[in-house]
């Protein structure tokens, strides 16, 4: 089912299916580089073939300044530079980018909405129902990824869950402790808290 919405996503990426082919040739041979470009569009795919963790180094001067976008996730990495850049993979890992030039990813940033979620002022309304499937589909992967000390910015989020509420506080306006498992693609999930104030209106 991840993989059947993973290939819907990437149909939003015309680069992927159609266009030039060009393949990059970087010292490790156990990892696969390759071009996609059309006249608007180009697409990085970066692919380890072991079952073992590959660094490479890849020649993209020739897209200086410009800045990988993780097609899946959004996230995006460090703008390239007219040195080899750097990437690194986990066991059969892969990356698709799509190399956004600096302008039109000031563009993006700036289309990007802040998601919001309409409730009722009380957690048990939150986390059921639509609102919870809102805030673990859309709100917190949103709010996860761009916050300065997510620590897993270069991997893929496959699904996030809320798997604890219990309630610290028995006040009304108490707080509330939430647990937050985070599994990617690849590699072991994670588990974050987070706290806030239950205020009754």
């Amino acid at each position: 089912m991840v993989d059947a919405a993973r290939h819907r996503h990437a149909k939003n990426y015309r680069g992927l299916f159609r266009g030039s082919l060009e393949f990059l040739f970087p010292e490790n041979p156990k990892v696969l580089a390759f071009l996609r470009r059309t006249e608007d569009e180009t697409i990085l795919v970066v692919v380890n073939l072991s079952r073992f963790a590959q660094p490479v180094e890849l020649d993209l001067a020739k897209f200086s300044g410009c800045i990988p976008m993780e097609v899946f996730s959004r996230n995006r990495f460090p703008a390239v530079r007219r040195s080899r850049y750097l990437l690194t993979l986990g066991p059969h890992a892969h990356y698709w980018f799509v190399l956004q030039s600096p302008s039109a990813a000031t563009r993006a940033r700036k289309r990007m909405k802040t998601p919001t979620i309409a409730s009722v002022p009380a957690f048990s309304e939150l986390l059921s129902g639509s609102s919870r499937r809102d805030l673990e589909r859309t709100i917190l992967p949103s709010y996860l990824t761009g916050c300065r000390w997510f620590g897993a910015k270069a991997r893929t989020i496959r699904e996030l869950r809320i798997v604890d509420d219990p309630l610290v506080s028995s006040h009304p306006a108490g707080a509330r402790h939430v647990l937050i498992e985070v599994n990617y693609t690849e590699g072991a999930s994670e588990v974050y808290t987070a706290a806030a104030a239950n205020r009754a209106r």
